[in-house]
C-alpha cells in the first residue's frame, strides 16, 4: 500500500536470503551413505542433526525419506543433495522430501557406443547471481589399451528447472577423467581430474557462464602421485 517498490524488494530472493531467518527449531544435518557395490537397493542413506553440546558423540539413524537410496558420490550444495544410480543423476530436497530422477544424455557419442565401458561423474552446483542450480555431467571413455591408453571426454550442462535438458558444452576442452573430490566456492565448481596416467590436474566451472579453466597441479620432489590404475 505504501510503495510497490518496497513490496517487490521484500518478495525478492535477494531479501529472502539475506534477512529472513529460519526458525530456531531448524539444525543442520549431516547426511552419510554406506554403498552396497552388489546391489544398490541394499545401500543405506543415515542422517543426523548434531547435538549442541561438542562433547557428546554424533549419532546416526536411517533416514527413511528415501527410499532404496543407494547409488554413487552424495554431493550437497545448499541444502541439495546429487547422486548416480544406474548411471542417472537424481536431486533430492530433504526440506521437501522430494527426488527428481533426471533423463539420461541420450545424444551421447560415447554413451551410445555400447561396446565400451565408460565413466560418467554428476557435480552439483549454484550460480548465485542468476539462483540456478545446474548439474555438470562428465563422461569419459578411456581405452583399454595399456600401454598407449587413449581418453576421450564430453561436458553436458543441465539447468534444474521445468523443461530443463542435457546441453553439451565445451566442446575442445581438454579431455579428463574427473577424481571425484570437488568444491564449490563463490559460483565456481573446482574439482580433481587426470588428463593421464601421470598429471593430475584442476579443473573450475564457471556455473554461469559455462566456461571451463584447467590447471596443472604441481609436485615437489619427493611428492608421491597416487595413480589410477583402475582406469589406466
Amino acid at each position: 500500500c505504501i510503495s510497490k517498490f518496497w513490496s517487490s524488494l521484500f518478495r525478492s530472493r535477494y531479501f529472502y536470503n539475506r534477512f529472513i531467518m529460519l526458525p530456531s527449531s531448524s539444525e543442520p544435518r549431516l547426511y552419510m551413505t554406506l554403498l552396497e557395490l552388489e546391489n544398490y537397493s541394499e545401500s543405506l542413506l543415515l542422517s543426523s542433526a548434531p547435538s549442541t553440546c561438542p562433547s557428546s558423540s554424533l549419532e546416526f539413524d536411517r533416514d527413511l525419506t528415501i527410499r532404496e537410496m543407494g547409488g554413487w558420490y552424495l554431493r550437497a550444495v545448499r541444502g541439495f543433495l546429487c547422486f548416480t544410480v544406474h548411471k542417472k543423476a537424481r536431486v533430492y530436497n530433504p526440506s521437501t522430501r522430494k527426488l527428481v530422477i533426471l533423463p539420461a544424455v541420450v545424444e551421447s557419442n560415447i554413451i551410445a557406443e555400447e561396446d565400451h565401458a565408460y565413466n560418467i561423474f554428476y557435480f552439483i552446483c549454484y550460480d548465485p547471481v542468476n539462483e540456478q542450480y545446474k548439474i555438470l555431467c562428465t563422461i569419459t571413455l578411456v581405452s583399454e589399451d595399456k600401454m598407449l591408453p587413449e581418453m576421450r571426454s564430453e561436458l553436458w550442462v543441465f539447468v534444474l528447472e521445468a523443461g530443463g535438458w542435457w546441453k553439451r558444452v565445451a566442446k575442445d576442452f581438454p579431455c579428463h577423467l574427473p577424481d571425484g573430490l570437488e568444491l564449490n566456492m563463490n559460483g565456481v565448481l573446482y574439482y580433481l581430474a587426470w588428463t593421464d596416467s601421470h598429471t593430475w590436474v584442476l579443473v573450475s566451472f564457471n556455473v554461469r557462464s559455462e566456461e571451463f579453466d584447467m590447471i596443472q597441479v604441481l609436485r615437489k620432489a619427493g611428492d608421491v602421485l597416487h595413480r589410477v590404475d583402475n582406469y589406466f
